[in-house]
């Protein structure tokens, strides 16, 4: 299934930004022993934190689903494409960083 082929690259790119934007800045403060990254950095790598760690649970939520109708529609496979993947990618990619925009500008 070509979307499914989309759909795990999309979540290996949000676990990969995840893993950084918790890696990078533990390990720079353990190194300097103090919030070594400061406060506005601190806030935007959580923000990321937040927007790839949703993103990856979200993905793999749409891959299950994808899977499920493979099974449940097996001739429906032209709408199954790379770029039906593609769009349903970028559009978790949008919400979730318009949300963390928004959320900025609330709280």
């Amino acid at each position: 299934d070509k979307m499914s082929v989309v759909l795990i690259e999309n979540l290996a790119l949000a676990d990969l930004m995840f893993a950084f934007s918790r890696i990078v800045p533990t390990l720079g403060n353990i190194i300097a022993e103090k919030l070594a990254i400061g406060s506005t950095l601190c806030g935007i790598t959580t923000r990321v934190w937040f927007a790839t760690c949703v993103t990856s649970v979200v993905t793999i939520a749409a891959l299950n689903v994808s899977k499920l109708t493979c099974i449940l529609f097996p001739f429906h496979a032209r709408t199954r494409t790379t770029r039906t993947g593609f769009y349903i990618s970028i559009l978790l990619w949008f919400i979730f960083i318009s949300g963390n925009v928004i959320a900025e500008f609330v709280i």
